[in-house]
């Protein structure tokens, strides 16, 4: 995603959480290799311009998202700003 290019990727795990189905790219079920391969057909039969629009929402996402400042707003938000500096500080040390 950061690169700024379509992912396909089986709905496992996290994924579906990362990846917005046909927004920011594409899933299918892990154990359905027929469909993994409509999704690849899907893909292919997609124009430039069109890959490009997906790869670009792609990279939005993942900055938004996954960027070390989107990252430190979450660790700030979970712990408060003075919990968030005291484990800044203590990992510094390590």
């Amino acid at each position: 995603m950061s690169a700024g290019k379509i992912i396909v990727a089986s709905a496992i795990s996290d994924n579906p959480d990362i990846i917005t189905d046909a927004e920011t790219g594409f899933l299918f079920p892990s154990d359905d290799a027929d469909e993994l391969g409509r999704v690849l057909a899907h893909v292919f039969s997609l124009t430039p311009q069109e890959r490009d629009v997906i790869g670009q929402r792609a990279l939005v996402a993942a900055k938004e998202r996954y960027s070390l400042d989107a990252m430190v707003e979450r660790f700030v938000s979970l712990f408060g700003p003075d919990k968030a500096s005291a484990r800044a500080q203590e990992t510094r040390k390590d």
